[in-house]
């Protein structure tokens, strides 16, 4: 909040001086000189960084000032002639701070967003608080996986879980342990667990072949009897092999319990 009023309160400061400074300060034939050279200043700062924007502000002040000197002395200006320019050069030096000023608060909004954005796009990959990856990011990684398992001649396994047999009234809470539990008990750094809907998840066994599959399917399958009565929830395990010559479905429904 007090960055976002930092920022109005400058913008309007800016806008304010230019308007006295086009209407009053300057004559009408250093009017467009003076509009061109003010946005030419301000798409500079905007594109250079805060270091280099200040030493440019730095010398658009101090060199018009030495030049100023300069032909005074040669020269030999009047008073009346050394106060207009000290005048009209006080004006250049607030309007080209203002505009420093500006063009760096658009910068640093610039690079929030940014980093917004990019947490955003961060969160949107996983469900929740969870390391689970939605439908989209599941697919996105699982296809480029997929394309070197088949590149490298390997095997893959996609377990399919469903919740579509429970009683709707706790599929949210089994659904919240079964996918928390996968996302624990499988090679989370290597294997993928993505969300597909709100009663059904898939994970995806890299490099791995049947038995390695089963024996990953019977350790989850171990670690949730100790968390839910398996015999009166009925989970559906769906099977699809993965490898260089094919993928293929097996669908069946495997035993989850005695």
């Amino acid at each position: 909040m007090k960055y976002k009023n930092s920022f109005l309160l400058i913008e309007i400061i800016q806008l304010i001086f230019f308007c006295l400074t086009v209407t009053s300060f300057i004559s009408p034939n250093y009017l467009l000189p003076f509009i061109i050279q003010y946005l030419i200043l301000y798409t500079i700062f905007i594109f250079l960084s805060k270091n280099k924007a200040f030493i440019l502000l730095i010398g658009y002040i101090t060199l018009p000032l030495l030049g100023y000197l300069f032909f005074a002395f040669i020269r030999e200006w009047d008073l009346s002639i050394q106060v207009k320019t000290i005048y009209q050069h006080i004006i250049s030096i607030i309007n080209a701070s203002l505009i420093y000023m500006s063009a760096y608060n658009v910068q640093t909004l610039q690079k929030k967003n940014l980093a917004i954005t990019h947490e955003l796009e961060e969160l949107k990959r996983y469900v929740k608080d969870s390391r689970l990856l939605t439908k989209n990011e599941f697919e996105q990684r699982s296809k480029i996986i997929i394309t070197g398992i088949k590149r490298r001649k390997e095997e893959a396994y996609k377990l399919y879980f469903s919740l579509e047999k429970i009683n709707p009234n706790i599929q949210s809470s089994l659904f919240d342990t079964l996918s928390s539990l996968a996302v624990e008990n499988f090679r989370k750094e290597y294997d993928l667990v993505g969300k597909l809907n709100d009663y059904s998840f898939v994970v995806l066994l890299q490099n791995t072949c049947k038995k390695g599959m089963n024996i990953a399917l019977k350790r989850y399958i171990s670690e949730l009897e100790k968390r839910i009565d398996l015999k009166e929830n009925k989970i559906v395990i769906r099977v699809e092999k993965i490898d260089f010559k094919e993928e293929r479905e097996d669908i069946y429904e495997i035993p989850v319990h005695n």
